[in-house]
């Protein structure tokens, strides 16, 4: 388990050892450091320099990361947008089927599976309407709307129709 978290961590890990050698080494070498004035003001310009570089490194990892996480987050919208729409073409080519489905069984006279094709076709349409749809698209959709619902009663009614009583005016 140990293993594990430290092959995981190894960069830490590194970084950790690298750290407590460097603080090691600044103990052992602290009175060669600080004898003289001169290797003390020469040892504090290389540490300021280090410092500088460290700081500019960092910067530009996040910098990059960022650039990283944008790269990812435009790819991966542009994929999911893909699957959208090509998801969304997919229901509204079954979606067309069913309503054509829909107007061979009226024309049939086949009221049971009109209501079953309609019902099919219209929660297709509702879906693609909720979630594919431009919003220009989905104004005009939920202008007809009300005009889609009153089909679907007037479909609905069909159920009890048999060749005794007759279809009437839809």
């Amino acid at each position: 388990m140990f293993l594990k978290l430290a092959l995981e961590n190894k960069l830490r890990l590194i970084y950790m050892i690298v750290s407590f050698l460097l603080i090691w080494i600044s103990i052992i070498n602290i009175d060669m450091i600080i004898r003289s004035n001169d290797n003390f003001i020469l040892f504090s310009y290389y540490a300021s320099i280090a410092t500088i570089i460290a700081l500019l490194i960092t910067i530009m990892e996040i910098i990059h990361n960022i650039n990283i996480s944008k790269s990812i987050k435009e790819k991966s919208l542009f994929s999911l947008n893909k699957f959208k729409g090509s998801t969304g073409l997919s229901l509204s080519h079954e979606c067309i089927f069913y309503y054509n489905q829909s107007l061979d069984n009226l024309s049939s006279k086949n009221y049971a599976l009109l209501v079953t094709n309609f019902t099919i076709a219209f929660k297709l349409h509702l879906n693609i309407a909720n979630n594919f749809m431009t919003l220009i698209d989905k104004k005009t959709f939920d202008n007809e709307i009300e005009n889609l619902n009153e089909l679907e009663k007037k479909i609905n009614s069909t159920r009890n129709i048999t060749s005794k009583s007759p279809l009437g005016n839809l």
